[in-house]
C-alpha cells in the first residue's frame, strides 16, 4: 500500500502531495500526474541523500541538484531520465570535482577535473569519467627521488604553491635578464 498525502483524481495521486516510505519517512514531495512525479519536486533516498529537480514521467529530467546526506552538493546540472546529461558539476565526497559534459551519467566530452584545493588537475577530453583523448594534466611533485621514482618526503600543497610562485618570479627575472643581456650583445 502506497502512503500519500496528496490530491487524487480517479483514486490516483494527481496534483501536489507527499509520498512516504513504508517506514514513515518522506520519499517525495512535489507534483504528481497520475502517480508519477511531474514538474518540480524533492526526492529523498533512504540513505539520507536527496535531490531537488524537475521531473517528467516519474524521472529526473531538466535542471537538478543532488545533495549528500550532510547537505553538501554532489551534482548540479542537467539530468535526463535520472542520469547526468549535458553540462554539470560533480563533487566527490573528498572534495575533488569535475565541471564539464556528461553523457549517460558519466563525465564524457570536454571537462576540467580539479584537486580538492581548487587547482586544476586535468583539462581536456573525458570518456566514462576518465581522461581520454586530448588534454593537459597538471602534476606538481616537489620532494625526494630515487632511481627516477618518488621516494621519501614531499612538500605539502601550501609549500608547493609558495615554491611555485618563487619559481615563476625567478623565471620572469631570468627572462628580463636575457632580454637586457641580448640587447647589450646587440649593442656591442
Amino acid at each position: 500500500m502506497k502512503n500519500y498525502i496528496c490530491e487524487f483524481k480517479d483514486n490516483i495521486p494527481n496534483g501536489k502531495g507527499i509520498k512516504y516510505y513504508s517506514n514513515g519517512n518522506i520519499q517525495y514531495e512535489g507534483n504528481f500526474i497520475y502517480d508519477k512525479f511531474e514538474g518540480n519536486g524533492k526526492y529523498y533516498y533512504e540513505d539520507g541523500k536527496y535531490y531537488i529537480s524537475q521531473f517528467k514521467n516519474g524521472l529526473r529530467n531538466g535542471k537538478g541538484i543532488v545533495y549528500y546526506k550532510n547537505g553538501e552538493i554532489q551534482y548540479e546540472g542537467n539530468l535526463v531520465n535520472n542520469k547526468q546529461e549535458g553540462n554539470g558539476k560533480y563533487i566527490c565526497e573528498d572534495c575533488r570535482y569535475y565541471i564539464g559534459q556528461f553523457k549517460n551519467g558519466l563525465g564524457n566530452g570536454r571537462g576540467i577535473m580539479y584537486y580538492s584545493n581548487g587547482n586544476i588537475k586535468y583539462k581536456g577530453d573525458f570518456a566514462n569519467d576518465k581522461p581520454e583523448g586530448i588534454g593537459k594534466w597538471w602534476i606538481l611533485y616537489i620532494g625526494q627521488f630515487k632511481n627516477w621514482l618518488r621516494n621519501g618526503k614531499e612538500l605539502n600543497i601550501i609549500q608547493m604553491e609558495i615554491l611555485n610562485m618563487k619559481e615563476i618570479i625567478l623565471m620572469i627575472k631570468e627572462k628580463e635578464l636575457e632580454n637586457i643581456f641580448g640587447k647589450m650583445v646587440n649593442i656591442i
